[in-house]
């Protein structure tokens, strides 16, 4: 995964925003001048490198992104099979979706998808990095699928969007725990799992 690399100062502004967002100032509301304090720089510092408080806030959420898809990407590697390695991707997405204290939930309030992609394109950033920053994680398992002869003929690319439909079943399933009778994890890890074994073993028309 080509991640973008940060200045140390940087990274300071950065982290001193996760740092208020923790604490929990409503992240809109948060001023140049407290970021500043949080990251232990001045005010004008802040403004050498960023040259809004949105752009701040774009990079941020592009910060984090990029940080976790590198994590879950680490996790996955750390498992052998592509059961366990599946298992290892969806039990991250779960962590930083449902955890409340994870930066990607703190990050939430910034407002809807469309939301976020439109503020990282007024501030110069590219609104499908998160996809990029996660191919990496889907390649890796598209190619540990390969290997244990799941998907035969299948493409890499549809073998990936096979894994992304499957994710997002799974959180999607997960997130209606008590109204769809509380799918427990087990359950909807072995859902998820036949039905992504079941698509690359059936030939595409």
């Amino acid at each position: 995964m080509s991640a973008r690399q940060y200045t140390p100062r940087e990274l300071d502004i950065l982290e001193g925003v996760l740092k208020l967002v923790k604490q929990g100032e409503p992240i809109h509301a948060l001023k140049v001048a407290e970021i500043a304090a949080a990251a232990g720089v001045g005010k004008g510092t802040v403004y050498e490198y960023f040259d809004s408080k949105e752009e701040i806030l774009a990079e941020t959420l592009c910060y984090v992104t990029q940080r976790e898809a590198c994590r879950c990407l680490e996790l996955v590697r750390a498992q052998e099979g592509f059961d366990a390695k599946f298992a290892a991707m969806v039990d991250a997405a779960e962590e930083n979706l449902t955890n409340r204290l994870s930066n990607m939930n703190q990050l939430a309030s910034l407002g809807t998808p469309q939301d976020m992609a439109e503020m990282m394109r007024r501030c110069g950033r590219d609104p499908h990095m998160a996809a990029e920053a996660t191919q990496a994680v889907f390649a890796e398992l598209a190619a540990v699928a390969q290997a244990e002869g799941l998907s035969g003929k299948q493409d890499d690319g549809y073998t990936c969007f096979v894994l992304r439909a499957a994710l997002a079943g799974y959180i999607y399933q997960r997130g209606c725990c008590g109204r769809l009778g509380e799918p427990t994890r087990e359950e909807t890890l072995r859902d998820c799992l036949r039905m992504v074994k079941g698509a690359l073993a059936r030939p595409r028309a």
